[in-house]
């Protein structure tokens, strides 16, 4: 009886992997669409708005699916469950990667010519006079909070455990970050996103825990915004990469 509810388990998790990455950017279209309509009537800019609206819409999506976990206690399967080296250890490996993390995106933006996405363009009108509305502070919210936990949960938590399952850790990583990069239909930032996506599913393996995971990736986009919020003399008009892996 047991080994049968595994085996549902793997395949339910499967699913909604699958479910959850589809949902993902067709979600982030759909809002973008109707976030563009309502800023035409109202003649506002949308740019805040579509990512916070994208974010809320993603939070539901994800905590929907959570409710229905909640029945099957499942929460552990995801990653939701105490790190499994020790604190100190942790520590190491997170400043680490983090250093190497945000020098590679300052070494790429050196080289490779980026346009920005829209969350740069937010914050850039951020560290304007609109940095203290209640916008700017709910866009950074999602930034920093709602959109590093969101897409730890789908990209680590779901879809890299559900490829563990069926072609091994290396290749789910491997694949888990291509599709992290792919699902923020960037190509000029593609490989600093599969870069990101690998250090943030490496952390994830290492520590069976999606706590360090999540917690990486909310300080670099930390720290990546508070520089261009209130340092945006350290970029040059082509240096947005860092924010770009959001």
């Amino acid at each position: 009886m047991n080994t049968n509810q595994g085996q549902v388990d793997k395949g339910s998790m499967i699913v909604i992997a699958i479910l959850l990455v589809i949902a993902y950017p067709v979600l982030q279209i759909i809002v973008a669409l109707l976030v563009a309509v309502v800023a035409a009537i109202l003649q506002i800019e949308m740019t805040e708005l579509g990512l916070i609206a994208s974010t809320i819409f993603l939070t539901i999506l994800t905590l929907s699916v959570f409710v229905g976990m909640e029945r099957a206690n499942a929460y552990g399967s995801v990653g939701f469950k105490p790190i499994q080296i020790s604190g100190k250890k942790t520590s190491i490996l997170v400043g680490t990667v983090l250093f190497a993390l945000l020098a590679f995106g300052y070494a790429y933006d050196t080289f490779v010519e980026t346009d920005g996405q829209p969350e740069t363009e937010a914050l850039i009108i951020m560290a304007g006079d609109s940095l203290g509305s209640l916008s700017s502070i709910l866009l950074l919210m999602c930034i920093v909070v709602f959109a590093p936990v969101i897409e730890e949960i789908i990209f680590r938590g779901y879809l890299q455990t559900a490829l563990e399952q069926k072609i091994g850790s290396i290749m789910a990583l491997i694949v888990s970050s291509f599709v992290f990069a792919a699902a923020h239909f960037d190509l000029d930032t593609m490989p600093i996103l599969f870069v990101a996506g690998l250090t943030f599913g490496y952390i994830f393996q290492r520590t069976k825990s999606i706590y360090p995971a999540m917690l990486l990736h909310a300080t670099n986009n930390g720290i990546s915004s508070g520089i261009l919020i209130f340092a945006p003399e350290l970029y040059h008009e082509r240096y947005t990469a860092f924010i770009n892996w959001l």
